[in-house]
């Protein structure tokens, strides 16, 4: 299990570009989506 806990941004803000630790979300769940199965490697479910 992980757990990740950004201590700036809000609603959404992980989907624009700005520089923090929270833009790299989106990239972090499609691993996730990858390793439990529901993703196969074109992205597709």
């Amino acid at each position: 299990m992980e757990m990740h806990v950004y201590a700036q941004g809000g609603h959404a803000f992980g989907l624009r570009a700005k520089g923090l630790p929270i833009a790299q979300w989106p990239q972090l769940v499609e691993t996730w989506l990858h390793t439990i199965g529901v993703l196969d490697a074109t992205g597709a479910r």
